[in-house]
């Protein structure tokens, strides 16, 4: 192969090249944009907040405020969740340890009625004895 035509197919290439990671790239920064604009007006509409500055200061277990909270949800103390960070502060660090304080984790409500029924519903999330479509015709 000639130096010349070598030189217009690397040429070629690195044109080819630059306009897929342009494009590659345009398209990364639009789904982020996306994504987190999706996730702040999804967590704006639910107006959740994090307890105020005043709430850790008396941090003790079985209260609201456990000093293990501390470390990860009082710099957001006040503010409210609008991001996905602080969603999952809140989420890991907060409701996750007043979950764990209730009977069985959590479910402590739940009264088992049958083998995969939970009052009234199967572990499937249906009405308990409604058909699946997964099962077949009935």
């Amino acid at each position: 192969m000639r130096r010349r035509t070598f030189d217009k197919l690397t040429t070629a290439v690195g044109a080819v090249l630059v306009v897929a990671l342009v494009a590659v790239g345009s398209l990364a920064l639009w789904g982020y944009s996306y994504a987190n604009s999706n996730v702040h007006n999804q967590l704006a509409a639910q107006k959740i907040f994090f307890p105020p500055k005043a709430a850790f200061q008396d941090a003790k277990a079985g209260t609201e405020i456990t000093p293990g909270m501390i470390p990860y949800i009082e710099k957001y103390a006040g503010q409210q969740v609008l991001t996905g960070q602080q969603a999952e502060a809140y989420a890991d660090h907060f409701i996750s340890v007043h979950l764990s304080d209730m009977p069985y984790n959590g479910i402590g409500a739940i009264q088992l009625t049958g083998p995969s029924q939970v009052r009234g519903f199967s572990m499937a999330g249906r009405p308990a004895g409604a058909p699946c479509l997964a099962d077949g015709p009935a």
